[in-house]
């Protein structure tokens, strides 16, 4: 079995992980999809699309989980809301375990906890009116008669600005900023204390993401909201965040706070994502490109020995090819796995900025 990963509860230990507002609680995390292999079918291959991931999300914080298309953060979020089984680890809500929570309790825990999905256009039923759609969470948590479903959809309409002549309508009638509002509002129905976004707004234009993300930041500060929230792009994940995940091939390489993991980066897989948002200034384009990590993701069903990043990175040493890294603390907040912090000449326990400052001004080649 895969020895657990890293800690992302901000540096606490087992005992005390558990504190009085802690919300969300997932520990040693393993989702592992198998195949068959060979023309017989006689042995199978596994592919860990999450490897020992545990984080936390406090009352009233968002966490960012930040990576690449197959790092593995939307299995989490599908794992969290149960939407795919977990093979080890445990994942709790506000110390109640959710993994084995069945009938009334498992309707409890999941009208705490909301999910937003990426597309707007497919997250609606296109044969439901959004009257239907609202109601539906109500119906399926056994919540209807216990409130005033008329007044909780229209406030719910109301908190992401849409009018309440919204509810006899159909989703093709709406845009597609107004269709991820109303799955907002279709998650705020059952007045949760955490959403987990998944993309939440990557299948928007710029313009209508920014609306989108202001709505969200008013919502969390208007509710006391916490947010898990899973993008690509992490200029938008640092807007959203308090704290931020980075993974890549289903672990979590760096963790730490937002303002840290974005402007000092420790791990050059961070450094990497960061290089690839454009910043509209001409003279460092350059330097921009030549910081985009190479190559492709290696193949997730036959994952390298040693650090799965080592075949992109312009740093790597020749353990990085050998061992896995271990989690190292940064002395600026936060951990990272990577071999740089503990067997390089310029880290150990520091940030990527002088090394990266170096590789710009060096010409050594990194180009996407």
């Amino acid at each position: 079995m895969t020895e657990p990963r890293r800690d992302v509860t901000g540096g606490r230990g087992p005992a005390d992980s558990l504190e009085a507002n802690e919300l969300l609680e997932v520990r040693d995390l393993q989702v592992v999809y198998r195949r068959r292999r060979g023309l017989l079918g006689r042995g199978k291959d596994e592919l860990r699309a999450v490897d020992g991931v545990t984080l936390s999300v406090r009352e009233g914080e968002a966490v960012g989980l930040v990576g690449e298309s197959g790092s593995g953060k939307s299995t989490v979020a599908q794992a969290v809301t149960r939407l795919v089984p977990v093979d080890s680890g445990s994942i709790t809500l506000r110390g109640r375990p959710l993994s084995a929570a069945s009938g009334k309790e498992l309707r409890d825990l999941r009208r705490e906890l909301q999910m937003v999905f990426q597309d707007p256009y497919s997250s609606l039923d296109p044969s439901m009116t959004i009257r239907s759609a609202l109601r539906e969470p109500l119906h399926v948590l056994g919540l209807k008669r216990s409130v005033d479903v008329e007044r909780v959809l229209h406030t719910a309409l109301d908190a992401v600005g849409l009018p309440t002549s919204s509810l006899d309508k159909f989703p093709h009638e709406f845009s597609g900023g107004q269709r991820q509002r109303i799955a907002i509002a279709r998650a705020l129905v059952p007045e949760p204390t955490m959403l987990i976004l998944d993309e939440a707004v990557s299948a928007l234009d710029v313009s209508t993401q920014a609306q989108v993300l202001s709505l969200l930041q008013d919502l969390r500060r208007e509710r006391g909201l916490a947010y898990l929230f899973i993008g690509h792009d992490l200029a938008v994940v640092r807007r959203m965040s308090d704290r931020i995940a980075v993974m890549y091939l289903g672990r979590i390489v760096e963790e730490g706070p937002a303002e840290r993991v974005v402007s000092h980066p420790a791990h050059p897989y961070t450094a990497a994502l960061l290089a690839a948002v454009p910043d509209g200034r001409k003279d460092r384009e350059h330097d921009r490109r030549k910081l985009i990590h190479r190559g492709a993701n290696p193949d997730p069903w036959n994952r390298p020995v040693g650090c799965s990043f080592a075949t992109r990175c312009p740093f790597a040493m020749d353990i990085c090819f050998e061992q896995d890294p271990q989690t190292t603390g940064i002395r600026q907040g936060g951990t990272v796995d990577c071999h740089l912090q503990t067997s390089g000449a310029t880290l150990a326990g520091e940030v990527l900025g002088d090394l990266v400052a170096d590789h710009e001004h060096g010409g050594a080649e990194y180009a996407s």
